[in-house]
């Protein structure tokens, strides 16, 4: 025990974050000092119009974000926005405020915000101890604040305030908690559909914000989850690790939930739109730094990581690049925000937000991640045929060409309506390519979310033009999400890889929704093969219930058993007039070729089935199931995705969901057949649960933790390690448990 106890203090040791020292700043205040004088151009001052209640942005989780009084707001996405904090006044001495400006340099944003139903708050900072144990610290001036700001508020016509309080002392941990009451009911009296927030740290380093009440009394805490490895950090590393390290975006979530009582309504992960550059000693990721760093913004980091080689940290989960002799800059894009928009659905948290608004500039990859991850779904389908266009430039100023209703932008693309080749109707959607700082290949695509019902059998299709001439390869998905937003299951069309003047007809057939599915994700995808701009077409895209089948559900999976032989199984509820089931396997990228045909069991109480495959070739493969009634009509129940090849290590994989709060899932593979254990420990280094220990053949296999320990009870909520040994190897993953 002693020893398992030492492996994890080295663990933790090995993983310190930062640590923040007297006189450090904030990203806030460094660019507040940085920019201070500097207003830009956002637009001609006018009046202030009230918000327009009857409508709402299309997220379904609060997106929270600040905007710097210095950047200019042309390519906002109001739709994916549900409040905007107008950054910044600053809070004096004696509870009066300055107001930096507000409303009138955010006046033309504002009205803008106000006409989409997003809510705009007036930002105040304090970034000076002294300062604010005077205005907290005295009842008086705690009064005069408060009316101060509701007056500045409401003389405005916006709808709430967010305190910026940096630097708090824990003398005053008390005092804040009557503040933020005083402020919250002030506030609520005059406007009870007005918001309330604070910005809050990522780490409490003093102890001196009472997270539990100021849940209580105020609608949001912003958590500040940046700044983990900041301008003044000895080493380089994440600005925003969402794991791997003893303080990371996964801490602190934990850290929050816990000692905010369970409030997950009440909190809001904040998360960087910009990076830092240092000088340092090397190119190894936590080289020790040689100067402060430089603030780098996302448009720009962005851009300077594809010219300069793009690396991705496996243990933190974000990107960075380095360059010279040496300088390295570590930053968050797209992919390392969509893990950690994940995690804030794992997490159950009321939403996210942004520092800063602006930073992205003209690109879309950070809006097209929040669009993907926060959609709101639709009832039905929408303008299947692309009939319908609009172009919305009071949700989207920016917006510049007419677009058809309904189908959204996910990823490396642009949707446009066209009129020149069409399959019905008179116009079809124009899927533009967005090749700018791309590296081939990748995926580019379209979307639109459907409610629906689980055990119910669907079918997706779909007409498709490729006439490129540069390789592309064009495929429908339909992805099946749990309420959580987790995907349960991909099926998909045939690929379509053969130029060709006409439209093809691409179509799952009939697949069955799984047990929990909650939404369905129509995709449009494009794999793109050349750094050239194209424009392929799709159109008559129809998805709904699939009737006349003699099936009550059919489940359809797929296991790589020894790195070459794929097992296949399926199950049925019921059965009646089934004449056969066939298997289909295609390469990436190649067309489907049946592999197996059987007899059905024609079983009203079901039946299970059970085959095998070996393709003989490593590679990525793609498996499908279908059945023949004896009408002759085939239907379609699911397909997988899978990847074959020599096991050339054992390793042990994330679990998912982390955070978790009922049960989680752990993968991992073996290189070569032997002994294996698969156990859970606690912080303090103690045996939780022994999930596997015994011989095991080469391959992948998976475990499920409840959280529950030997003795079947569950455990408290916390921080634990999953220790994998085999192969005379040790792999550790930390996992957080949520109540």
């Amino acid at each position: 025990m002693k020893a398992i106890a030492l492996i994890f203090m080295l663990i933790v040791l090995a993983s310190q974050g930062f640590t923040q020292p007297e006189g450090y700043k904030s990203i806030h205040q460094l660019q507040s000092e940085q920019y201070k004088g500097v207003k830009g151009n956002k637009g001609l001052e006018q009046a202030i119009t009230p918000l327009n209640t009857s409508k709402s942005p299309k997220t379904s989780k609060v997106v929270y974000g600040y905007d710097p009084s210095w950047t200019t707001d042309t390519y906002l996405h109001y739709d994916l926005l549900t409040h905007i904090a107008c950054f910044s006044g600053n809070m004096h001495w004696n509870g009066t405020v300055s107001s930096g400006g507000f409303p009138g340099t955010w006046s033309s944003t504002i009205n803008l915000a106000h006409k989409n139903g997003v809510k705009v708050t007036f930002c105040t900072t304090c970034f000076y101890s002294d300062t604010i144990t005077s205005v907290l610290s005295s009842a008086a001036y705690r009064t005069s604040a408060v009316h101060n700001l509701v007056t500045l508020v409401r003389n405005a016509s916006c709808d709430g305030v967010n305190i910026d309080f940096e630097g708090l002392p824990a003398a005053q941990k008390q005092n804040m908690v009557k503040f933020v009451h005083e402020l919250s009911d002030s506030f609520h009296n005059w406007n009870p559909a007005s918001h309330v927030s604070l910005a809050t740290p990522a780490v409490d380093w003093s102890g001196a914000w009472d997270y539990d009440s100021l849940a209580i009394y105020c609608d949001g805490l912003f958590i500040m989850a940046y700044d983990y490895f900041y301008a003044g950090s000895g080493t380089t590393g994440p600005v925003a690790p969402l794991d791997g390290y003893s303080h990371d975006v996964l801490w602190t979530i934990h850290d929050y939930v816990l000692y905010s009582g369970y409030r997950r309504s009440k909190l809001l992960a904040g998360f960087p739109y910009y990076g830092y550059d240092w000088p340092c000693a090397g190119s190894s990721p936590g080289s020790a730094t040689s100067g402060s760093g430089t603030a780098v913004l996302f448009s720009s980091a962005e851009t300077l990581a594809y010219d300069r080689g793009r690396l991705w940290s496996a243990a933190s989960y974000v990107p960075w690049y380095w360059y010279g002799s040496y300088r390295q800059c570590w930053f968050d894009d797209e992919a390392s925000l969509g893990y950690k928009y994940d995690a804030v659905w794992d997490s159950s948290l009321a939403g996210t937000g942004m520092w800063a608004l602006d930073y992205d500039g003209s690109r879309s990859e950070l809006w097209d991640v929040l669009r993907t991850s926060f959609n709101i779904p639709n009832d039905t389908t929408i303008n299947g045929g692309m009939e319908e266009v609009f172009l919305d430039t009071a949700a989207v100023p920016s917006a510049d060409s007419l677009r058809p209703s309904g189908w959204l932008e996910g990823q490396n693309c642009f949707a446009v309506t066209g009129t020149d080749f069409v399959h019905g109707g008179s116009r079809s959607l124009k899927h533009c390519v967005d090749v700018w700082g791309k590296a081939v290949p990748y995926l580019s695509f379209m979307f639109q979310d459907v409610y629906v019902q689980p055990n119910t059998a669907y079918t997706l299709s779909g007409w498709a033009r490729k006439n490129d001439a540069v390789g592309n390869i064009m495929r429908m998905h339909l992805e099946w999400y749990d309420s959580l937003h987790q995907v349960l299951r991909d099926d998909s069309t045939a690929a379509l890889t053969a130029d060709n003047a006409s439209y093809q007809l691409l179509t799952t057939g009939s697949v069955m929704s799984p047990a929990l599915a909650k939404f369905a994700r129509i995709k449009l995808n494009i794999w793109v093969t050349a750094s050239l701009g194209y424009r392929d077409r799709w159109d008559d895209i129809t998805f709904g219930p699939t009737g006349g089948m003699g099936i009550s559900q059919a489940v359809f999976t797929g296991l790589a058993d020894d790195g070459q032989t794929v097992l296949l199984s399926w199950q049925t509820n019921s059965e009646q007039n089934l004449l056969s089931w066939q298997i289909e396997r295609a390469g990436d990228g190649a067309g489907f070729q049946v592999v197996k045909t059987l007899p059905a069991a024609n079983r009203p109480q079901g039946c299970s089935y059970q085959e095998t495959d070996r393709p003989g070739v490593p590679g990525a493969y793609q498996y499908r199931l279908s059945s023949l009634d004896l009408s002759g009509e085939r239907y379609y129940h699911g397909s997988f995705s899978i990847n074959l090849g020599p096991l050339t290590k054992s390793s042990l994989f994330q679990n998912r969901p982390n955070p978790f709060d009922q049960r989680t899932v752990i993968n991992y593979q073996l290189s070569k057949s032997g002994q294996a254990s698969i156990k859970v420990y606690n912080s303090a280094g103690q045996l939780v649960k022994t999930l596997c220990d015994q011989f095991l053949a080469a391959g992948r296999h998976t475990a499920v933790w409840d959280g529950r320990n030997n003795q079947s009870d569950k455990v408290s909520e916390g921080i634990y390690f999953c220790r994998m040994e085999a192969d005379g190897k040790i792999a550790i993953k930390k996992m957080i448990l949520v109540r």
